[in-house]
């Protein structure tokens, strides 16, 4: 059991929109590229203004190919050209700051993507980022979030959204407002099609191997969620609204759609058994979206038989709603939000038999000299976070062997997931714990060198504050209760209460402050408070 951290107690809460002027997501997947063009009112609510979808086929050549075609980067630009023009109408160009692209796997996957990308921004001046699956995992959290606390999401209730996508199915687990877990598996509805094109495989052969992965997969899924036979199954994605669409007529995008597994199931059959072809003209549907409909009904049907479902979900929210929700709401990486990542992080390091009261003590310290450095490091939120995330993990080596073991911290979580964080957030963290003692960081440092120059002096700053932090919880105990911190001619004075020893604390900070010098050019002094009446 996880119990609950006060690490960023200062830091609750959300801050008032950071914009009214329109905002806009470009979404590159592997069948279609989508943009969303918001707009905010006065009370912090995003309202659409323009919604555009153009047709792709990056999924069907990098799950293919394993790379992009040229014939195919072209007509993506050719759309990407056309969200341009839109754009400019908003006010809004490629290098706006109000406008975010960010692509999943079929950009991801391919063996081409940086000749993609850089083709990209030569023809457009569009940066596209390219999204791993925990932040995917983020910006559906981040979507979803407006519906915490009414069903399925209240209190009490467990919720599995799920959005198979053309390239993988992405997976939220959700008790309340707690993340349980997140995953990502290789499911995909492009996939299974260009899987079965290459085998020619009859029809019942196709469907077959859609339940024997929909089988697997909900067997992953019960590994991490013991509650999820009673959990609430949300369905997501293009697909899932489709057939929102066509079973309640009512629905209008907004809330959740509530619909009967029978009926879906039903649907579900005349849509497999229809030639894409014929699913264009009867649905008036674009060729690739009819291409991915069948393997998708059908992978949600049997998940939702998996798990003993006689409902399905299924919400309008996309990843562009969160794209647009992080845009919208910079102290994203303060609050609820991060109390989340760092559950996740906690889990990781009992895993691990982490000291986690040692763990939680030094994050707190850490917490403490960050905060009164800030004039110094001028970093933010997310690097707040990061040390934090730093501090928790640091011992994670210890599992592996005391030796080294800040080499192995480092390995342990550049190959973890911790929900909500990307892999440039991930690296960052185990650089950041690698550097908690022993050698400095030094260019010869390959994963080191390998970082941007902003990101190589924040992992300086922030490894110098987790060294002192470090040495100061050195006996593991908890014993320093309470600091003080002042700053008195070039020296960082650390004044502890209640300590009539601080042998110990001093003789680790000898030890762990160079770096600290040398980055802040302040010399860090630990010093017991006097008492009053005592000299």
């Amino acid at each position: 059991m996880v119990k609950e951290l006060d690490l960023h107690a200062p830091l609750t809460g959300d801050a008032p929109p950071a914009t009214a002027s329109p905002l806009a997501v470009i979404d590159i997947g592997a069948t279609s590229m989508r943009m969303l063009v918001a707009q905010m009112d006065g009370e912090g609510n995003l309202h659409e203004l323009e919604a555009l979808q153009q047709s792709v086929t990056l999924g069907k050549d990098t799950f293919t190919g394993g790379t992009i075609r040229q014939e195919s980067i072209e007509e993506c630009i050719a759309g990407l050209r056309n969200f341009l023009r839109i754009l400019r109408e908003y006010g809004l160009d490629a290098s706006s700051p109000r406008l975010r692209v960010v692509a999943t796997s079929a950009v991801r996957e391919a063996a081409n993507q940086q000749a993609f990308l850089d083709r990209v921004f030569i023809a457009t001046g569009f940066e596209i980022e390219v999204v791993d699956n925990a932040e995917v995992a983020r910006f559906t959290y981040l979507g979803i979030r407006r519906f915490l606390g009414s069903r399925p999401f209240a209190q009490r209730d467990t919720a599995l959204l799920v959005e198979i996508g053309g390239g993988g199915t992405e997976v939220l687990c959700l008790t309340g407002r707690t993340v349980v877990f997140s995953q990502a598996h290789r499911l995909g509805s492009l996939r299974v099609r260009q899987g079965r094109a290459e085998r020619q495989a009859a029809e019942s052969g196709w469907q077959a191997l859609v339940e024997n992965q929909v089988w697997r997969m909900a067997e992953v899924m019960r590994e991490q969620g013991s509650n999820l036979q009673r959990a609430s199954l949300v369905a997501m994605g293009g697909d899932a609204r489709f057939a929102a669409r066509q079973l309640d007529p009512d629905w209008n995008g907004q809330g959740l759609a509530r619909l009967a597994l029978p009926a879906w199931r039903k649907l579900t059959e005349e849509v497999v058994g229809t030639s894409p072809d014929e699913l264009v003209q009867r649905y008036h549907l674009t060729y690739p979206a009819a291409e991915t409909l069948g393997p998708a009904m059908l992978a949600y049907a049997l998940l939702a038989e998996q798990l003993g479902r006689k409902w399905v979900y299924v919400t309008g929210v996309s990843m562009r709603d969160g794209v647009l929700a992080e845009m919208v709401r910079p102290t994203i990486w303060e609050g609820d939000f991060t109390r989340q990542i760092l559950r996740s992080a906690l889990t990781l390091a009992q895993r691990y038999q982490v000291d986690v009261p040692h763990a939680e003590h030094v994050a707190k310290v850490a917490r403490k000299i960050f905060a009164f450095l800030r004039d110094e490091h001028r970093l933010g939120a997310r690097h707040e976070l990061i040390l934090t995330l730093a501090a928790l993990l640091h011992e994670v080596g210890m599992f592996v062997g005391t030796t080294s073991h800040h080499k192995h911290s480092y390995y342990v979580i550049a190959n973890s997931e911790i929900f909500g964080l990307g892999a440039r957030s991930i690296e960052l963290v185990a650089q950041v714990a690698r550097y908690h003692r022993r050698a400095e960081p030094k260019p010869t440092h390959l994963p080191y060198n390998n970082l941007r120059r902003d990101e190589r002096i924040a992992v300086c700053q922030l490894a110098a504050i987790l060294r002192v932090a470090d040495a100061i919880e050195r006996s593991h105990t908890q014993r320093v209760a309470r600091l003080d911190l002042a700053r008195q001619d070039g020296t960082l004075v650390v004044t502890v209460h209640g300590m009539a020893d601080l042998t110990y604390e001093q003789m680790a900070l000898a030890e762990k402050g160079g770096l600290f010098e040398q980055v802040f050019g302040l010399q860090v002094v630990l010093a017991k408070a006097i008492s009053p009446g005592k000299p």
